[in-house]
């Protein structure tokens, strides 16, 4: 899980979504999953993916 202490550049932050959201397409939830901080956020990511992709 990344945290910054400091306001992350928007490049920073772009790669991590862009990280969490090839491990979700890999089928690699478990390791994505990790990346958040909030149980049931894997049910906001995986819906804002399937808006996403559809």
């Amino acid at each position: 899980m990344k945290i910054w202490t400091e306001r992350p550049a928007e490049n920073d932050v772009e790669a991590v979504v862009r990280h969490y959201f090839g491990l979700v397409r890999a089928g690699k939830m478990p390791v994505a999953e990790k990346l958040v901080d909030h149980t049931p956020a894997r049910h906001v990511l995986k819906a804002l993916w399937s808006g996403s992709v559809e």
